[in-house]
């Protein structure tokens, strides 16, 4: 490997005792690859925190970047309530089709390569975080919500304008194992759009109770789409569901 001039690296870790940072990577990849000119590279690691006191911040990551020759590093840092911490670095820009377990802090950049895209995080999503994926993900297809934090700010009780957000290659939507309130959010048609045939994964007592047993106006334009349903239970379909769901 002494001659390789361009290296690809995708990986997710858990269980260390501390962050992989600049001076890391220096010492165990770069100091071996003299010939190397392109690294295009996005590293997660799971945490445990053995002192509060010595949490690493993005700054003092990114800092171990300062001297990198290779092309511009970013960096996220999350901490939970259990002394886990998270880490993300990544290169930009953003060269690879998938992005698992990222929350809040995976913010502001461009990954129009991203088609898959799983989000997790301790607090809630907000319609600004959905807006910001579909600005930030332009050719997502693969969309997945694992979150049981209600919305702080919802749709039905706030007054404010919602701009509505639009996911125009979304093929495969899984809301499975989030909080009823992102199935509102994706399933009313006032908050999201989807304009082609999707996937839908989603749980029946969700399903039952965001489109009122199937009687609910507002939520039938963006259930016209899915042409294929994967529920958590079988279940007796009435017969109001078979013309909320043309495409089944």
């Amino acid at each position: 490997m002494l001659n390789l001039q361009h290296l690809t690296l995708n990986i997710r870790m858990k269980t260390r005792l501390e962050f992989i940072d600049g001076i890391h990577l220096e010492n165990e990849i770069l100091s071996h690859m003299s010939q190397l000119e392109k690294f295009d590279f996005h590293i997660t690691m799971n945490v445990k925190i053995i002192d509060p006191q010595h949490r690493q911040s993005v700054d003092n990551i990114e800092h171990t970047f300062k001297n990198w020759k290779l092309g511009e590093v970013k960096c996220c840092v999350d901490y939970f309530p259990n002394n886990d911490g998270k880490c993300d670095i990544y290169s930009i820009p953003y060269k690879f089709s998938d992005v698992y377990n990222v929350g809040h802090s995976f913010r502001g950049h461009s990954f129009k390569y991203v088609i898959r895209l799983e989000v997790h995080d301790e607090r809630s999503f907000e319609h600004d975080f959905f807006c910001w994926v579909a600005n930030a993900f332009p050719n997502l297809k693969n969309f997945a919500i694992w979150n049981e934090i209600p919305q702080e700010r919802k749709h039905s009780n706030d007054q404010h304008h919602f701009s509505k957000v639009h996911y125009p290659n979304l093929l495969y939507l899984n809301l499975r194992y989030s909080h009823i309130d992102y199935s509102n959010q994706f399933l009313h048609d006032e908050y999201t759009h989807i304009s082609q045939p999707i996937i839908l994964s989603t749980s029946h007592e969700h399903l039952i109770n965001v489109t009122n047993n199937f009687t609910n106006d507002f939520t039938r334009v963006n259930f016209s789409q899915v042409k294929f349903l994967i529920i958590n239970k079988p279940f007796v379909h009435p017969e109001s569901f078979y013309h909320y769901f043309p495409l089944l």
